[in-house]
Formats: structure tokens, C-alpha cells, sequence
């Protein structure tokens, strides 16, 4: 074999081991130099038997390093904690309604903008509400917002029918937000009654990041969900709208308004002489017609007709009703609110 034959193998041989980590290989001619006493065949072969060896080391030593690199990226990836892709939208099909929630990222929400669609006790989140009528058409529906303590009227009163669509996006109210949760409701009033969704987003520790959002039915009922089932039946046939659960020392404290001088100052009321303070209690709002026992009028007066079509009730955990019972009116004469005990009875 001439000098131009081993050039050639050793160029093939140094281009074969360019990717392998940079792994030094010495040249033919420093290997010939330690072995100028040998034969001249010897001499040619000694080196070409040194390169093969080197060869089949570096690929070993190669392949190792690949497979150590594999294993250790596996490990990395099986161990780290990527970032989660949140969800920004959501959907759920109730009583003939498909109701879409979609977070809004944008700057122009927060608690000091202007506009009043846009007040969010979250910076730069709003809220979009889409819905759509898969049921019959109904005659008269109106969009509802707000928390699951309150959901008031936002407008769009009108007919409803079959595949008609709308939607409203605002603000995160102050109200629907406590803890690591802020929970809203989203929903329509027609002439079968309320229906829509309760939006739950799970908060991060900022309170402003948020984690996850979830949906589930809301059946128009305000209030506390695991008082509808002992507030439901306890006035008939009228219509629960709102169900809260308090204890006996809250309803007691709330019904005596020991906190308000110009109050009535009732005291030693039956949630706090029949009931442990931590019994609890069930606050139960209904909406119907109620007909109040009133005097007759003085000879050549009247009284202004009140629509009694509103009642509170309290019920125990034995599901007794406890007095008083409190009738009063959706209308300003005898305007009787929706309210969590609490406050000014």
C-alpha cells in the first residue's frame, strides 16, 4: 500500500469520526513516528490496526454519550413541570339553551376603566357569555348576570326563538371573587324560568392568574346549592328563587338587628334560645302570591294594593319552619330583597 493509499483511508476515517464529541484521534504520521525501527509492512500496518482500534473505541464512547444524552433528556422531561395550556373556552348545553364561556384577555378591563362593562376586580380579564336556543321558540327571555347571589337583568328582553343567538361579555364583579375562586353566573330568564351556567375559574396564588375554568348547571335558584333541597316544598307551590345556608348565632343576630339602634330591637329571638349557635340554618326566598290579613280602612279612605309575591322563610336541619316568616313585594312599597343573612334585617 503507497503513502497516497493510507492519506485517502485515513481522510475517510477522520471524516467518519467528525461527529463523535470531538474526541482527539492522532495523526497516521505521529503514530508512524513511534515506530520508525519497525518493518516497513509492519510500519503500514501498525498504524492502520491503531486507527481501526481507535475507531471502534470513539464509536462505542459515541454511542454511550447518545445514549446517555437520550436517557437524560427522557428524565428531564418525565421530572420537569411544564406549564399547563389553560382553557379560555367552554361550553354546556342546559333546558334548551347552549350557553359558550370565553376568557377575554385584554387591558381594558380592570377595576378603574370607564366604561362599565368593562369594571373586572381582575386586571385584563372579562368574561364573554354566548348562548343559543336549541329548545322552542319561547316568547319573552331576558339575559341575566351576575353572581350566584345575584343575577340581575342586563337588557335583550324580547322573544327567543329556536336557533336565536346572543351574547354580552363584562367584568369580573368584586363579588364573585373570594379566595383562589371567583364564580359567576350567566343565565336567561323566559317564561319556563331561569336557566344558565355557573362559571367557576380557579385562582392562582396572585389571585389575578387564573388556573381553570369550569361549568356547571345553574337551575336559577340563588344562593348556597346545598340549601335547595331543604328549602324546597316549605311554601307550597310557590316558586324557590334563592336558598342560603346560615347558622342559628347569624340568623339570630341578623333577625334581632342588635347591631342597628333604629332597629326594633327584638330580642332572645328562637335561633338563639332553641338552637345551638352552629345549628344550621336554611334561608329559603320563594316568589308567589301571598294575601296578607290587613284591617279595613277608616270610613272614606283606602289602602294602596300591595302585590305580596314574595316570601322568606327559615328552616331548620329537621326541616321545620321556624318564625317569623316575612311576606313582601318585588315592587318599592313593600320591597322585601334577596340577601345572604346578614346586616340589616
Amino acid at each position: 500500500m503507497d503513502e497516497r493509499a493510507v492519506a485517502l483511508a485515513e481522510s475517510t476515517l477522520r471524516r467518519s469520526l467528525a461527529s463523535l464529541d470531538g474526541l482527539p484521534v492522532p495523526t497516521l504520521a505521529a503514530l508512524r513516528g513511534r515506530h520508525r525501527s519497525l518493518p516497513r509492512w509492519r510500519a503500514l500496518i501498525a498504524p492502520l490496526a491503531t486507527a481501526a482500534v481507535v475507531l471502534v473505541a470513539a464509536l462505542a464512547v459515541g454511542q454511550g454519550l447518545a445514549l446517555w444524552r437520550a436517557d437524560r433528556s427522557s428524565s428531564v422531561a418525565a421530572t420537569a413541570s411544564p406549564s399547563p395550556t389553560l382553557p379560555d373556552q367552554r361550553y354546556l348545553d342546559t333546558d334548551g339553551y347552549r350557553f359558550t364561556i370565553t376568557l377575554i384577555n385584554d387591558p381594558v378591563y380592570g377595576p378603574s376603566t370607564t366604561a362599565p362593562y368593562a369594571v373586572s376586580a381582575m386586571l385584563g380579564l372579562g368574561v364573554r357569555c354566548e348562548w343559543t336556543r336549541t329548545g322552542p321558540d319561547v316568547a319573552k327571555a331576558t339575559d341575566l348576570w351576575g353572581t350566584t347571589d345575584t343575577a340581575a337583568p342586563t337588557g335583550g328582553s324580547g322573544a327567543m326563538p329556536r336557533g336565536a343567538q346572543g351574547n354580552r361579555t363584562n367584568g369580573v364583579p368584586a363579588a364573585a371573587v373570594n379566595g383562589s375562586r371567583a364564580t359567576m353566573v350567566c343565565g336567561i330568564d323566559d317564561e319556563t324560568g331561569r336557566h344558565g351556567v355557573v362559571i367557576d375559574l380557579s385562582l392562582g396564588a396572585d389571585g389575578q392568574t387564573v388556573r381553570s375554568l369550569a361549568l356547571s348547571r345553574w337551575s336559577g335558584i340563588l344562593g348556597d346549592t346545598s340549601a335547595i333541597a331543604p328549602c324546597t316544598g316549605k311554601a307550597g307551590s310557590a316558586q324557590l328563587i334563592a336558598a342560603f345556608v346560615s347558622t342559628a348565632a347569624d340568623v339570630a343576630s341578623w333577625v334581632e338587628n342588635a347591631a342597628y339602634p333604629d332597629a326594633p330591637q327584638l330580642r332572645n329571638s328562637a335561633f338563639r334560645t332553641a338552637y345551638a349557635p352552629t345549628a344550621p340554618i336554611y334561608v329559603c326566598y320563594f316568589s308567589g302570591s301571598w294575601a296578607p290579613s290587613t284591617p279595613l280602612p277608616p270610613p272614606g279612605h283606602t289602602y294602596e294594593p300591595v302585590e305580596y309575591n314574595r316570601a322568606r322563610y327559615f328552616v331548620d336541619a329537621s326541616g321545620n319552619v321556624v318564625m317569623p316568616t316575612t311576606i313582601g313585594s318585588t315592587t318599592p312599597s313593600a320591597f322585601l330583597p334577596i340577601v345572604r343573612p346578614g346586616g340589616r334585617f
